[in-house]
């Protein structure tokens, strides 16, 4: 439990436990608390800390982090989330929070919460962008007391504080004139009178234009003498022009975006509720995911709730050659929309920024600003004052205006398949959608839902309502270059030309590793495969991932893995496929595929038979998982396995030499994860494609690997003359390698498949040779396989009690040798041999022993066996609802594997036990 807790961010930052003081670190550390404190409540993923905190982030700087925030833990609750941080406080601890809840109710008490300059030990962008939005919520908070005080004949007390907010806010015309007047009423005119002359001149200076009429009232009635002024009324700099009305046409047949509708729909009634600072919606994703057309589409659907009008311009931040538009050029649009006269136009940037923000002052008022390049672009064209909002949108992240203004970020992410059917269905028409909907599914994968594809391809078919939508399906899976039918004369809406904006936007480096995703076999890719893809660091390639998936060229996927949508891939295959440096990008790959697949398949199974594996290329940084568990390396392969088959593929169809050993090599690591997780056929395809390659190359270990392969699956898949064709292949192959371990493990695949098809002779007649071979070359691992394949077939056989022998000795050995995994499988033969020899409860206490260690070693499949086994004793024991329990348990495994005979076979037991 944590005593009282506040936090000050309204001057230096401070926390303070139970009243007192606490230690929260050096600056940095402090820096990190403030982050966190200003979005009390909220979790703060690490990336936005590491931007806010950081201008330049060292290499090890999440670890920086981590230790920073265990630091402060000792004094703040800070939970862990997703990949975040949260302050678990109530916001009205933290002072800032404070003084915005109580801005409209009792602004003195507001303003007394100030302790100087805020933030005043935090250094850095970030903590300069807050400072200085939180003074305009001061310099309004204060301009709403002095109002409340004046109207109260307390003019005295408001001069210092207003003089202080116009030193520090020269051109800040409602404290101006709030000081005015407070010195008018004290009877202090040329002060007053000084104060205004003062104002002009900045304003001239600096804009070219006169203060607001209600100042000139108030200047031109001191002037005259006359004892009170003018009622306060809102500055403008020149009368309200007609209400702007800017958006572009709506988007015929939009469709979904219900989520990001509604947070728009949020933020906008967040500024109706008096927002204490204008708000920002930041509309980030790839190219042709349909971000202008969302955004034009809610400005027209939220008319209503800017009485002031709408303001729009494109800024052309990605666009074709020579097409940029500069800030000074966008200004004047949205100027012009604010009715300022053309020659009341100052020519710099700054002034043109600060006349804008004069304009639109006290307006109520929905600006886009479409298509931005980044947050330098759009910072000129936002609004100082609140009351409005502003949507951007870019293929940029747009972070740094998430972390300087608090932009809301609105990731607009590829629609669902719903939405992207509703998508055609509102540009075809719904009743010609519904008479063809597997040519509907066809176009929306051809198109892999990128909304301006899919617009490319209702256009081919709207053009002639009688053409099939099964021929435009077909048009586009026939295409030889997978962009080519979404190519047109517009460059607007030509997927090519559309992403090759993007891509020249990337600094050199960057580009680079943009292209060669495109050799990417997997579904996505972490950084440390990218890493040897670009021949760079692992940290170095980890921060280009995340600068493409700022510029929305890559998605992350999951946490630290980032993948493409198919189009995009197509794009990157395109630009990598004329790039002289592809072949070396493809060995790298193949090669970081190849030795840590190894390397993590040894943490599977320690026992394994080392074989011997290509030297590693120049630039690769093969993986390894130090001190990694069972756990760790099935998710490794887990995450990597698409792209690993895909290697296997590859690898097996190239024609470079350097490749020639990675096909069946990099199947074989393959395989222990395969059969853990019950991929028979996916086994058996990656090694039939790998005995091919290895034939065609003459690679005989290799092709001995593989058809040791092909004899595993058919095994477990049911087809014991193919599995003993294969099996005694591989064992032929590896004794002429002189690999006699090897040669037992292919026998022993010869013995299971006989064993599987009751081959019961056959099956022992193997067991017996593969277990002298095991006692003369194997390790005790080696020797306890062969003895405890050995004992199940003599179970079999109904020669229980001679199988003890075997299995017991198989046993002893594997503990000893501390190899879990054969453990699990020896229990099970001990479980079964108990049960045949009338020793149910024994049985039941290996069969749940071997059940524990499948689950332990994160075998998911093998646990199948146990829960048969337990199962059958269970249900002889008399208790049918148990061993109901048991067979539904191992049939949901099956069904979310390959599956094989044993599916029947549970059948079979849940029909004996009779209804439920």
């Amino acid at each position: 439990m944590y005593a009282p807790i506040s936090i000050r961010l309204l001057g230096a930052v401070e926390a303070r436990v139970g009243g007192q003081p606490a230690d929260i670190g050096h600056p940095r550390q402090r820096a990190v608390l403030a982050v966190l404190a200003v979005d009390a409540g909220s979790p703060v993923t690490v990336d936005d800390l590491v931007d806010r905190v950081w201008e330049e982030p060292p290499d090890r700087v999440r670890q920086s982090v981590y230790v920073y925030v265990a630091r402060l833990r000792r004094v703040v609750p800070i939970v862990r989330r997703s990949r975040a941080y949260l302050l678990d406080v109530d916001p009205d601890a933290v002072d800032l929070h404070r003084f915005r809840r109580l801005v409209g109710t009792d602004p003195r008490a507001a303003l007394d919460l100030w302790q100087g300059r805020a933030l005043a030990d935090v250094e850095g962008a970030w903590a300069a962008a807050q400072r200085a939005r939180w003074a305009e919520e001061r310099r309004d908070a204060t301009v709403a007391w002095a109002d409340a005080e004046l109207l109260a004949g307390r003019a005295a007390v408001v001069i210092g504080p207003l003089s202080d907010v116009v030193a520090e806010h020269p051109r800040a015309e409602p404290a101006v004139e709030r000081l005015m007047r407070a010195l008018r009423d004290e009877r202090r005119y040329a002060e007053a009178l000084d104060v205004y002359a003062g104002l002009r001149e900045r304003l001239v200076d600096a804009l070219g234009a006169d203060p607001g009429p209600s100042l000139r009232a108030l200047h031109r009635s001191l002037l005259l003498g006359e004892e009170s002024g003018p009622a306060v009324v809102r500055p403008r700099t020149a009368p309200a022009p007609a209400v702007p009305a800017q958006m572009p046409l709506d988007v015929r047949g939009f469709a979904g975006r219900g989520s990001a509708i509604a947070e728009l729909d949020a933020l906008a009634a967040s500024t109706e509720r008096g927002s204490p600072a204008v708000v920002i919606a930041a509309l980030s994703g790839t190219a042709g995911v349909g971000k202008t057309a969302l955004a034009v589409h809610w400005a027209h659907r939220a008319a209503h709730r800017f009485p002031d009008g709408q303001l729009y311009v494109n800024l052309r931040g990605f666009g074709p050659p020579g097409s940029g538009f500069g800030e000074g050029d966008a200004l004047r649009v949205l100027l012009d929309g604010l009715g300022v006269p053309a020659d009341r136009v100052p020519s710099g940037l700054d002034a043109q920024a600060a006349l804008y923000r004069s304009a639109i002052a006290g307006r109520r008022m929905l600006v886009v600003l479409d298509n931005a390049r980044d947050a330098a672009q759009v910072r000129p064209m936002l609004p100082g004052a609140r009351g409005c909002l502003v949507v951007v949108t870019s293929r940029d992240s747009l972070g740094g205006l998430i972390a300087g203004e608090g932009a809301v970020p609105l990731p607009v992410d590829l629609p669902d398949r719903r939405e992207a059917r509703d998508l055609l269905a509102g540009r075809l028409g719904e009743q010609r959608v519904a008479r063809e909907p597997a040519a509907v599914e066809e176009i929306i994968d051809r198109c892999a839902r990128l909304p301006l594809a899919l617009a490319i391809a209702a256009a081919r078919a709207a053009v002639d309502p009688r053409r099939a939508l099964a021929d435009v399906a077909r048009e586009l899976a026939g295409a030889e270059h997978q962009l080519d039918p979404f190519a047109g004369a517009d460059v607007v809406t030509d997927a090519r030309a559309v992403f090759s904006w993007s891509y020249r936007m990337l600094r050199p480096p960057l580009a680079r590793m943009f292209r060669l995703l495109g050799l990417q076999p997997g579904d996505d890719i972490g950084a440390p495969v990218a890493a040897s893809l670009a021949g760079v660091t692992p940290e170095l390639a980890a921060r280009m991932l995340a600068e493409l998936a700022d510029a929305h060229l890559a998605t992350e996927a999951r946490p630290g893995r980032y993948g493409q949508h198919d189009l995009l891939r197509a794009f990157a295959r395109e630009l990598v496929a004329t790039d002289p440096e592809a072949p070396a990008t493809a060995r790298r790959l193949a090669d970081h595929y190849l030795h840590t697949s190894a390397h993590v398949a040894g943490r599977l199974d320690p026992f394994r038979v080392a074989v011997p594996l290509p030297p590693v290329a120049h630039g690769v940084r093969a993986e390894t998982l130090e001190g990694g568990s069972a756990e760790d390396a099935l998710g490794w392969f887990a995450a990597e396995y698409s792209a690993l088959m895909a290697t296997v593929r590859a690898t097996a169809g190239s024609d470079d030499p350097g490749l020639a050993l990675h096909p069946a090599r990099i199947a074989r690591n393959l395989v222990e994860y395969q059969q853990r997780t019950g991929r028979w056929n996916d086994l058996l395809a990656a090694h039939e494609t790998a005995a091919r390659a290895a034939h065609r190359h003459g690679d005989r270990l290799g092709e001995a690997a593989a058809q040791h392969g092909i004899a595993r699956a058919h095994a477990f898949l049911g087809d014991a003359d193919a599995a003993a064709t294969a099996g005694l292949s591989a064992a032929e192959l590896y004794r002429d390698a002189g690999l006699p371990v090897a040669e037992a493990d292919a026998r022993r695949s010869v013995a299971v498949a006989y064993s599987r098809a009751n081959r019961l002779p056959e099956a022992l007649e193997h067991a017996r040779r593969l277990v002298d071979l095991y006692e003369r070359h194997g390790e005790p691992s080696d020797r306890a396989q062969g003895l405890n394949t050995l004992g199940y077939t003599l179970v079999q056989l109904g020669r229980a009690a001679e199988a003890l022998d075997p299995i017991t000795r198989a046993l002893q050995l594997q503990v000893g040798s501390g190899d879990e995994h054969g453990a699990a499988f020896t229990l099970d033969s001990l479980g079964l041999a108990c049960a045949r020899l009338g020793r149910p409860h024994e049985a039941a206490g290996h069969y749940r022993r071997s059940l524990e260690l499948f689950e332990r070693v994160g075998d998911r499949y093998g646990q199948v066996y146990p829960l048969c086994g337990l199962g059958d004793v269970v249900a002889a024991l008399g208790d049918r609802p148990g061993a109901r329990e048991l067979y539904e348990r191992a049939l949901q495994i099956n069904r979310e594997v390959d599956g094989d005979a044993l599916t029947a076979d549970l059948r079979v037991r849940l029909r004996n036990l009779g209804p439920p």
